[in-house]
């Protein structure tokens, strides 16, 4: 499942992130235990520094760390979102 709660996400600081996607996915799912575990999950499992192959809630290459994307990373972002909605509108057809 692939939550889009919008930019005002990317003002806040990294606890007040992770509690909105925890405020986010119990709105979505109305199940609090899930949104909880996912909350966990992400608070132990998110940060880019751990070298494990999936840095959950992160998705950039070990070392990138904290930083402003840059033209080139929001360029891939937005190629990325464009080919993902595309996608799911070919399911829908």
């Amino acid at each position: 499942m692939i939550l889009l709660i919008g930019e005002e996400v990317l003002k806040k600081n990294e606890k007040q992130r992770i509690l909105l996607l925890k405020n986010v996915s119990k709105k979505k799912t109305g199940n609090s235990e899930l949104a909880e575990l996912m909350y966990q999950a992400v608070r132990t499992g998110g940060e880019p520094y751990y070298p494990t192959w999936y840095r959950w809630g992160y998705g950039w290459p070990l070392g990138r760390g904290y930083k402003k994307l840059s033209v080139e990373e929001l360029e891939l972002v937005e190629k990325k979102l464009e080919d993902y909605n595309l996608s799911r509108l070919k399911k829908d057809i």
